[in-house]
């Protein structure tokens, strides 16, 4: 369905395309420091459906290059906040 969010990827790749991400699931393995630019990057074009799977907790460390990593998000784990954000 083309709205206001999914109108300009739309033009990408026609109502089939559309539908096509929309019904889509991936499976990414990690929310660190790509994976957490990758699941960003496919909510962002519309993907349906993304499975996460990362066992580690946001890390002090993690703050200077990973999306999740916050002052807030210290000690939750990775994929808890990716849900969050998505």
């Amino acid at each position: 369905m083309i709205n206001a969010i999914t109108q300009r990827t739309a033009i990408l790749v026609n109502n089939n395309g559309l539908e096509k991400l929309e019904n889509a699931n991936i499976f990414i393995a990690g929310c660190g420091g790509v994976g957490s630019f990758v699941i960003e990057a496919l909510a962002r074009a519309g993907i349906g459906k993304l499975t996460i799977v990362d066992m580690d907790v946001v890390d002090p460390s993690n703050i200077n290059r990973q999306l999740v990593a916050l002052h807030s998000t210290i000690g939750v784990p990775k994929v808890e906040v990716m849900q969050q954000q998505n």
